[in-house]
């Protein structure tokens, strides 16, 4: 195992030979002997922490799409599905159910009467409910989740040390520091808060790599970045993009622990934790149920992960049986994806084929 948080390529050549850069950052590497696949795995957990014991409903069958257009909509699926006699386990709600796309709101007037659908038909049926949670924060006078994480001081700096602003589904946006005690202790308020408004059983984390959309053109924030060696190294690895900072922060900015540039590949292992931790104080009976989009080693002990955004063709069937069982040898077990596909049409046999994969 290499132990590195910081950008890292790696090649293979026939030879055989391997040829690992990292940009910085600590440099740990761990020998597993085995001497089985297995037994691989259980020594690397033995390091990293194990997986975390996922709720006994979380294996179940889980109804989820982007989309609803409204509480109708939602209900009408919800229950067109629950009369044809599928085994449902989980209904899902992905960013539609937000006011303005603002993290911690319900639109009341597309989805007026959600908490009270929550509670009498999917609570009422015996089913648990999800709900999707950007750490983008809707950088807004007024805004209340914001001015509260304001006043606590609790999100990314630039280099200037003002918050770091960028642009991601509700506009201009700033991002927690998840690092800081503080942002943890105001993050497991906010989701205790919201759970009075909503009553979710569990959170799915996405975007968070923390993802920035481009201000046109521009990365890293909408006023860019400074041309410097932290944002600008010598060597850039093979990252998408032009830049390190492609869709994502400029790599200067200040987190508690340190920079952008050592910290980028963790913001989802804190993140999940904080969640985590924010679930557990919420109710301490429970198993806390979580998937995140960003992973890192050691993740497995707080929660799980999908594998992104797939298209409806066979080759991302085939490809996501590869992703499963790669983040099952890293010690994330509760791993899948998104069935049937979320780009494109999906064909019966194909729907068919990859519910039993699923299943599976």
């Amino acid at each position: 195992m290499i132990y590195n948080s910081n950008a890292m390529e790696v090649y293979l050549t026939p030879t055989p030979s391997v040829t690992l850069r990292a940009l910085g950052g600590i440099f740990d590497m761990y020998f597993f002997l085995g001497p089985t696949p297995i037994a691989v795995t259980q020594q690397l957990t033995d390091v990293i922490g194990k997986p975390f014991l996922p709720p006994y409903w979380s294996i179940g069958f889980h109804l989820c799409r982007y989309g609803y257009k409204s509480i109708a909509d939602t209900k009408a699926t919800f229950d067109r599905n629950w009369k044809k006699g599928l085994p449902m386990d989980v209904q899902w709600q992905d960013i539609d159910y937000m006011n303005k796309k603002l993290i911690f709101t319900i639109d009341n007037g597309l989805f007026n009467g959600l908490k009270e659908f929550v509670e009498k038909d999917v609570h009422g049926n015996g089913v648990k409910y999800v709900i999707i949670v950007d750490p983008a924060v809707g950088h807004k006078e007024g805004f209340e989740v914001y001015e509260r994480g304001h006043f606590e001081d609790v999100f990314i700096k630039n280099v200037t040390g003002q918050e770091i602003i960028g642009k991601v589904w509700p506009g201009d946006t700033v991002f927690p520091d998840f690092t800081s005690k503080t942002t943890q202790t105001w993050w497991k308020s906010e989701m205790i808060g919201f759970h009075n408004d909503l009553p979710y059983d569990g959170i799915w984390l996405d975007m968070n790599e923390p993802a920035n959309f481009d201000s046109d053109g521009i990365h890293g924030s909408i006023y860019g970045c400074q041309d410097n060696e932290i944002n600008n190294p010598p060597y850039k690895p093979n990252t998408a993009g032009d830049t390190m900072y492609f869709k994502t922060l400029c790599l200067d900015a200040k987190q508690a622990w340190g920079i952008q540039r050592d910290l980028h590949n963790i913001y989802g292992l804190t993140e999940t934790k904080a969640t985590y931790d924010a679930l557990k104080a919420n109710n301490n009976s429970l198993k806390p149920f979580i998937i995140s989009r960003s992973t890192f080693l050691g993740s497995g002990q707080y929660g799980g992960h999908w594998l992104g955004d797939n298209v409806s063709n066979w080759k991302h069937l085939r490809q996501s049986i590869i992703g499963i069982l790669d983040f099952n040898l890293v010690g994330i077990p509760m791993t899948g994806a998104d069935i049937g596909g979320v780009a494109g049409d999906v064909t019966e046999q194909l729907a068919i084929r990859w519910h039993q994969l699923g299943a599976w």
